[in-house]
């Protein structure tokens, strides 16, 4: 669900002051700090909002549609509104709905994968792999698309646990309810992560591969029919893209767990900062 809708015209009174030209206003749902309501008006660049979603500033208002000015109370606030754009606002930039895939799309997953298997099976007997080659890459794929696949029904379940809880709350957000799933985000984060160190201890390998498909892709599209083709597409795009997730995510890849955890923390509290910081009224 969305947490922002558009400004009605009996609420915008009183907030176009903070609102600079080609400004489009956007009000959140409830969101409370110790028991008393409040909601976050954001502001996108009308011909930038469905392009990038970045959003130009905000603002924190109580229920009479004041301006929040406390600094502690805004700091909870900001924090309330990073975490509710992860957990709660499925048409926002952060949102972990972004990842989850539906039926359809495990189905078209699951069939891609047998047909790069395939396809790593057609070169195979044409000698352009090795039999080990084929047989690492082969536990590779398996083992990352099936992990990917339990993620998204941990996720799935995340997310319904959040909105019961907020619902439970009468639709009010707080920084309470957002605390009890942090570490079950931080697991999804987590997951991902080791999901990728393993591909980079495979990393020699999905490099050889994908050098080698790119060689041999022009002589195989002349020579194949259009299915072995398409499987052949889709193993050295998959091979792109998973030495890119490698390359992107290097720098922290010798981290351990723990480290990472530790670092994750620094992360969310760096861009809860920054969230503080784009509040118009400092």
């Amino acid at each position: 669900m969305g947490f922002y809708r558009d400004v009605a015209k009996n609420e915008a009174k009183g907030l176009k002051q903070y609102k600079r030209r080609f400004e489009k206003m956007r009000i959140s749902d409830f969101m409370a700090v110790s028991e008393k309501k409040y909601r976050e008006v954001i502001f996108n660049k009308k011909y930038l909002e469905k392009i990038t979603g970045t959003i130009t500033g905000s603002i924190f208002v109580d229920e009479q549609n004041e301006l929040v000015t406390n600094r502690e109370v805004l700091k909870k606030l900001s924090k309330i509104s990073y975490m509710t754009e992860i957990l709660l606002d499925s048409e926002g930039s952060l949102s972990l709905s972004r990842l989850l895939k539906d039926d359809g799309d495990l189905g078209r997953d699951k069939k891609d994968g047998v047909g790069m298997v395939e396809a790593l099976r057609i070169i195979l007997e044409n000698n352009v792999i090795t039999k080990n080659m084929y047989m690492e890459l082969k536990q590779v794929f398996e083992e990352f698309y099936a992990s990917k696949g339990e993620d998204n029904e941990f996720i799935k379940k995340l997310l319904d646990n959040v909105e019961k809880a907020v619902k439970q709350n009468n639709n009010v957000v707080t920084e309470e309810i957002l605390d009890k799933f942090k570490s079950d985000y931080k697991n999804v984060l987590l997951s991902n992560f080791i999901r990728i160190q393993k591909l980079y201890r495979h990393e020699k390998t999905l490099n050889e591969a994908l050098t080698v498909c790119k060689k041999y892709e022009r002589k195989i599209k002349v020579r194949w029919l259009s299915g072995r083709r398409i499987n052949f597409g889709k193993l050295t795009y998959n091979l792109y893209y998973m030495v890119k997730v490698v390359n992107t995510y290097k720098p922290v890849l010798n981290l351990s767990s723990n480290q990472y955890d530790k670092k994750l923390d620094e992360i969310i509290k760096s861009n809860i900062e920054n969230r503080y910081d784009g509040i118009r009224t400092l």
